[in-house]
């Protein structure tokens, strides 16, 4: 009995074409090369981590990125601001709107404060 290798995720299977640990029963189904490997420079903390992707989601230069922990501390960051923002918005509103904002979603919210900000219809001072 031959055995193949797995491109993917390195594992030997008894067909060529098909690996049962990465596609589970799709016969006929090649396995994606594997993904490679980045080590990147947190533009925040400095410190070197590891990514499967070259490009960070943040705009930095080639090498540089945000670790995972900076990530996280950005978000949160993000998240209480908005926090103020949503207060500064909900202390304007009659009790009949603001029923009607506690009903509608965080993203939507997000969503409008967004679009006051641009309008220059709320002011917002950090």
């Amino acid at each position: 009995m031959m055995y193949y290798k797995c491109p993917s995720c390195q594992r030997y299977t008894v067909e060529k074409d098909y690996c049962p640990h990465c596609h589970f029963g799709q016969k006929g189904v090649l396995c994606p090369p594997p993904k490679k490997l980045y080590y990147l420079t947190c533009g925040c903390c400095g410190s070197y981590y590891k990514s499967f992707n070259s490009d960070s989601e943040f705009d930095h230069d080639i090498g540089y990125g945000q670790c995972p922990k900076c990530r996280e501390w950005i978000i949160s960051e993000n998240e209480k601001e908005f926090d103020k923002i949503f207060f500064q918005i909900e202390r304007s509103l009659s009790a009949k709107n603001l029923e009607k904002w506690s009903r509608i979603s965080r993203s939507k919210k997000k969503e409008f404060a967004a679009k006051l900000l641009d309008k220059v219809t709320l002011k917002y001072d950090t």
